[in-house]
C-alpha cells in the first residue's frame, strides 16, 4: 500500500519547470557563521553563465546580519551548478553567493 507521502511526492515529482525558466536557489552562510540561508527565485529566462543572476537582496537584521538602521543586504551569485535534490535537476541551477 502506497503510503500518504508517496502519493504526495508522486503526484509533484512529474512537474517540470518550462523551458524558459530557472529555478535559482541562493545559499549563503547565516548571521552565527554555522548555518546556511537560502531563498529560490524563478527567473523566465535559461540562465548559462553567472551574469544570467540577478543580485537580491534580503533584510539582514532578521538573520543577525546587520542592524536595523542598515539592514539591506545584497546577495551577488558567484557560482552555479545543477541542483542534485530538485527532480529533473539539469534544467535548474543552484547558486552560491558572495554578500
Amino acid at each position: 500500500m502506497e503510503s500518504s507521502f508517496a502519493k504526495f511526492t508522486t503526484r509533484f515529482n512529474g512537474l517540470t519547470a518550462e523551458n524558459e525558466t530557472t529555478i535559482a536557489e541562493y545559499i549563503w552562510i547565516g548571521g552565527s557563521g554555522f548555518d546556511l540561508r537560502s531563498k529560490t527565485m524563478c527567473i523566465p529566462k535559461v540562465c548559462d553563465k553567472i551574469e544570467d543572476f540577478p543580485a537580491w537582496n534580503y533584510d539582514g537584521s532578521s538573520t543577525g546580519q546587520a542592524t536595523t538602521q542598515s539592514s539591506e543586504i545584497v546577495l551577488k551569485p558567484v557560482y552555479f551548478c545543477p541542483d542534485p535534490f530538485r527532480y529533473n535537476a539539469g534544467s535548474n541551477r543552484s547558486n552560491r553567493n558572495k554578500r
